[in-house]
């Protein structure tokens, strides 16, 4: 959790330092999203694990939080946006067809 901690927080100020010099940022901006999103999914689901049937127990907060970073990634669709993204960006091909 502290290595996913530490590098989602140098991809973001990497990412306000290349917005501060008036950069293109979409690159650096869906790589930061999307392995921020996964990081913090990474750390609810071991934090879940770590509290076993607590973790899972509406009378602690580790639920709300757990529910609250699965739902971009199950309905939202924006880890694979990302990722769309990012393919496009670095092959010149479109995914989606327009």
């Amino acid at each position: 959790m502290v290595i996913d901690l530490e590098s989602s927080r140098w991809l973001a100020y990497h990412l306000a330092y290349l917005k501060d010099k008036n950069a293109n940022v979409a690159k650096e901006t869906s790589i930061a999203k999307y392995h921020n999103t996964e990081a913090l999914r990474r750390a609810a689901t071991a934090s879940v694990e770590l509290h076993g049937a607590y973790g899972l127990s509406d009378e602690y907060p580790l639920e709300m939080i757990y529910r609250d970073c699965m739902a971009p990634i199950i309905y939202g669709g924006t880890a694979h946006v990302h990722k769309l993204i990012l393919g496009r960006i670095e092959t010149g091909i479109d995914a989606v067809s327009r």
